[in-house]
């Protein structure tokens, strides 16, 4: 991406590095479908891969209208790599949280999702929106946005469509983690 234009209207973008993720898997009944709640992006700045500055989605022009989305494996969008669905998406206290059921009763990798945080293993979550309006945030120059006091330079996500979240093995934001536990 050339460093002295922003991104086009219509690009996705793929925020890797939101919060915490809990997966419930039902006990002694596999065929049983896990639920899940995650703290899908913390509305601060990520590092995206693909561009050239760290990235923030203004959460007052993210539209989140339908409540139903996909949860992908890693931002993969074939038809085997839909590992669940969204049943409600909240924008608060400046991060989006999504709930919803996972396929672990017909899906073998999504099994091992499940499996692999039962055992442990903390899940990370990122979301995909597509942007319809953004902004540059110049050098030194500083904005409010989530609650936040974010410092250019930055690219600032004014309008987009939270289109898919997905579960993920690293997240682009150090600074987040996601927790999950199957029970």
């Amino acid at each position: 991406m050339n460093k002295n234009k922003l991104p086009n209207v219509g690009d996705t973008i793929t925020c890797v590095g939101g919060g915490n993720i809990t997966i419930t898997a039902a006990e002694g009944d596999e065929k049983k479908r896990a639920s899940f709640e995650m703290e899908a992006y913390n509305g601060g700045l990520m590092y995206v891969s693909g561009f050239y500055l760290p990235v923030v989605i203004d959460l007052e022009g993210l539209n989140c209208d339908n409540q139903q989305i996909p949860i992908l494996k890693g931002h993969s969008s074939g038809l085997g790599d839909v590992a669940g669905q969204t049943s409600s998406i909240r924008v608060e206290n400046g991060s989006v949280r999504v709930a919803g059921n996972l396929y672990n009763d017909c899906d073998a990798e999504v099994a091992q999702i499940c499996e692999k945080a039962k055992a442990g293993f903390h899940w990370q979550a990122s979301v995909g929106v597509p942007i319809a309006r953004r902004e540059m945030l110049e050098e030194n120059a500083e904005a409010k946005i989530n609650g936040q006091t974010i410092q250019g330079p930055a690219i600032i996500v004014r309008e987009g469509v939270l289109k898919e979240t997905s579960i993920v093995t690293f997240g682009a934001d150090g600074s987040t983690s996601v927790d999950i536990s199957a029970q």
